[in-house]
């Protein structure tokens, strides 16, 4: 790989998350959360399907396919509306909660 395309690699996922986050913020508000995570697996199914039929994988197939699958990950917009809904008129605190589900995740990502 150049040097060209490592970079490539490394700024799309942060410019996709620049744009998927508003999105799914916008959608969390309109659309229920099965639709959201099904809309999400449906267009991680597809761009894995992208890739195997792929006749000639080289990077810019991989870039495609990664460019959707880091754009349609709702997980940080879903948590977050999750936990809203849970606090909503309780005493315990955002923060408080999720420092909690990210020390659930670290410890889970490692078993």
């Amino acid at each position: 790989l150049t040097v060209l395309e490592i970079g490539s690699f490394k700024s799309v996922g942060l410019i996709c998350k620049l744009v998927g986050e508003p999105v799914f913020s916008l959608c969390a508000d309109v659309f229920s959360t099965n639709t959201i995570l099904a809309s999400s697996v449906a267009v991680h199914i597809l761009s894995m399907e992208y890739l195997r039929v792929s006749h000639n994988l080289g990077v810019r197939e991989v870039l495609i396919s990664k460019l959707f699958r880091i754009a349609c990950s709702p997980m940080q917009t879903l948590t977050t509306s999750t936990v809203l809904r849970l606090i909503q008129g309780s005493t315990q605190g955002y923060g408080e909660q999720r420092a909690f589900s990210s020390l659930a995740w670290g410890v889970g990502a490692l078993l």
